[in-house]
């Protein structure tokens, strides 16, 4: 029993070392995908399927760099998010995310806090990055003529608007967040 406690004493401690990322900061990471996706997609493309259109095993190879390129880039420039050592159900955290602009004060309970802080950061990392998709799929839809990537980032557009929606609510959260851990 006391060893029980006494490890959920040390996870908490340690949840407190961790710290969760300004709303400005997450955005700051995604900078690199960005630059990856809406620079290298067009290039990738005008490579691709017009210098290399006749050499299918080195198009190939250019494929295959130019998506390990895009997912190691996103895989990372993610901030490392502390695991808080107790579960919350969905709707509480939903919840108190939703309540964030209206609310003046963070949760008392630092694994609810970090629970959120970590929903809170994804949430404004998925609008960050569904954003970067719209605007890599319009730039490579303008840059060549297709108008298939036109239509990708209009429903990639609409998606990004609701995930930013969602994520105005997040960044309020992460603001207070670290208010508070500033005058404390």
């Amino acid at each position: 029993m006391e060893q029980d406690r006494q490890e959920a004493d040390g996870a908490s401690e340690q949840v407190k070392n961790l710290t969760i990322p300004t709303g400005g900061r997450v955005l700051l990471r995604a900078l690199p995908a960005a630059v990856v996706l809406i620079i290298g997609l067009p290039i990738f493309f005008w490579w691709r399927y017009d210098v290399l259109d006749d050499h299918e095993l080195l198009g190939l190879l250019l494929t295959f760099a130019y998506y390990m390129l895009v997912f190691m880039t996103i895989g990372r420039t993610r901030a490392p998010l502390p695991e808080p050592a107790n579960q919350f159900p969905r709707e509480h955290v939903g919840w108190t995310l939703s309540t964030a602009p209206r609310t003046v004060t963070v949760p008392q309970d630092p694994d609810l806090r970090i629970t959120i802080g970590v929903a809170a950061t994804s949430r404004v990392r998925t609008a960050a990055l569904t954003s970067i998709a719209a605007l890599t799929a319009a730039t490579t839809g303008w840059v060549h003529s297709v108008s298939f990537f036109m239509v990708i980032a209009a429903v990639l557009g609409v998606l990004a608007i609701v995930f930013i929606a969602r994520a105005r609510r997040s960044w309020s959260y992460l603001n207070k967040l670290h208010a508070e851990k500033q005058t404390s």
